[in-house]
């Protein structure tokens, strides 16, 4: 199965040790959203190995733990995909 969003996930740095917790789950609650509308027919499965590929728009250097997929896993854990992991 292959879901693709056209966005990038906010980096981790944008949330971390600040006291914005709100605007966290704002945008957790918008990317939960993202899955479920550009995967409608999605169903639940056992369990998975999950490949995350992000498209900058620009060839800028990003550090790739502040992408580490964070926000993806977390959207896919309500949407009943509760037993998927990273690798």
């Amino acid at each position: 199965m292959k879901i693709t969003i056209p966005e990038i996930p906010p980096s981790l740095n944008k949330y971390a040790g600040r006291a914005n917790t709100w605007d966290y789950r704002a945008e957790k609650q918008r990317w939960l959203q993202l899955f479920v509308a550009y995967c409608p027919k999605c169903k639940p499965m056992g369990k998975a190995i999950v490949t995350i590929t992000y498209y900058f728009p620009t060839r800028h250097r990003h550090d790739p733990d502040n992408y580490n997929g964070k926000m993806l896993m977390d959207g896919l854990v309500p949407v009943s995909y509760t037993h998927l992991r990273a690798h």
